[in-house]
């Protein structure tokens, strides 16, 4: 028999992981729209969840037992925090209204979302992230310092 993380993640294997509390909380923060996005590869699941800051989630399934990580403080101990819980019952909700596990997206998937974003929400997103993600703003202030993405006049003409 396969044992895959679509079938051992169940709301009762996440209450056993999560406990009371966390589980509860989870459940507030799945209901209030908290998991942004959530992403499939193969037997491993991955989510971004709101909280006091955006927390990166990723569970996976390795010899029939379930491994997580949450880069939140309580997710950084070890602990099935509320976070993991938020993303897990979003990806059992979509696999529930699809009747199957909730298909992972593509990088075709997100370029084409983006694609269709006009140029102020798209440095919005970007700037969303830059402010969580230390690293990320790091990278865009060395190209803002360096020059790359402005415009330059090159013999009358505008170019890159």
């Amino acid at each position: 028999m396969e044992s895959t993380l679509n079938s051992s993640l169940t709301k009762k294997k996440i209450l056993e992981l999560a406990g009371d509390v966390y589980f509860k909380r989870g459940q507030e923060y799945f209901a209030d729209g908290c998991v942004e996005d959530f992403r499939q590869k193969g037997d491993s699941l991955g989510a971004t969840v709101l909280g006091s800051a955006l927390y990166s989630v990723r569970l996976w399934q390795i010899r029939g037992r379930i491994n997580y990580s949450c880069d939140c403080p309580v997710g950084s101990d070890g602990e099935f925090c509320k976070h993991l819980v938020a993303a897990s019952l979003a990806w059992l909700a979509a696999a529930d209204k699809r009747g199957k596990a909730a298909p992972g997206v593509t990088e075709e998937d997100i370029r084409a979302s983006l694609a269709v974003l006009d140029k102020e929400d798209l440095i919005a997103l970007i700037m969303k992230h830059a402010g969580v993600s230390g690293e990320f703003y790091d990278q865009l202030m060395h190209a803002a310092a360096s020059g790359r993405g402005r415009r330059r006049v090159v013999k009358g003409k505008r170019g890159s």
